[in-house]
């Protein structure tokens, strides 16, 4: 375990407990792990301000200046001087550029461009987003009425016992229900809509935070009551 010690200690300003390897081939396997601990790290983060503060700016410096905090700048550093050597003709002055403490023009351009990348990308990660949800009662190639039934025998898009399912809803027989209305339940929030003779799908578009929610599409018939699960929902982003 001295190779993750190591890789803890080359890859961030944390005071990992233990002794280091003898050879520092040894911590490289690590380095993903490593990796994927700060990434766990800024995500609890990004979740914090933008599910529970409801601010995704606030998330986009904070993981932004904390990820640049626990490595030390050891990638943007890196990525400054790599940028700066472009200014050297040759291998000899490039190396020598690279090792000057100093930063150039070409490596600040780069790191500022990096990090309102990253900014951006965090932001829209955490920000609420825009979708249309689809709701159907019949698979999409049916092309079946929500209220009636489907016409004729094809194949579903569904696979049982080792083979495609011929027929409607596994092979059964389609019943129609007296479909009134759409009610569509996405954590909170609560939409309905009149569905008239023929309409095959009802589209919502709604608003939702970041994060993981609960998706409930129900049937209702004239008096409002529950008739069935509406079984076929899609969700698709149309806004930033």
């Amino acid at each position: 375990m001295r190779g993750l010690v190591t890789a803890f200690r080359t890859l961030t300003i944390l005071p990992f407990p233990g002794k280091d390897a003898d050879r520092f081939a040894a911590s490289l396997p690590f380095f993903p792990l490593v990796g994927a601990v700060i990434g766990l790290f800024l995500y609890v983060i990004a979740w914090g301000f933008g599910v529970m503060l409801r601010w995704p700016l606030g998330a986009g410096v904070a993981c932004v200046a904390l990820s640049t905090i626990v490595t030390g700048g050891l990638h943007l550093d890196g990525l400054a001087d790599t940028f700066d050597s472009m200014g050297g003709r040759t291998r000899e002055r490039k190396l020598e550029i690279m090792k000057d403490p100093r930063i150039g023009s070409f490596g600040v351009i780069a790191l500022v461009v990096c990090l309102l990348i990253k900014f951006a990308a965090i932001v829209r990660v955490a920000e609420a987003g825009h979708y249309r949800v689809e709701v159907r009662r019949w698979p999409r190639e049916l092309d079946a009425p929500i209220a009636g039934v489907p016409t004729g025998t094809k194949v579903v898009d569904a696979w049982l016992d080792g083979g495609p399912v011929r027929g409607t809803l596994y092979g059964g027989t389609p019943t129609a229900v007296p479909a009134a209305k759409v009610r569509l339940k996405i954590g909170n929030v609560v939409q309905e809509a009149d569905v008239a003779a023929g309409d095959k799908v009802k589209a919502f578009e709604v608003k939702l935070a970041a994060g993981p929610t609960d998706v409930e599409a129900t049937l209702l018939d004239k008096a409002g009551r529950a008739l069935c699960s509406a079984y076929y929902v899609s969700i698709t982003g149309v806004k930033p």
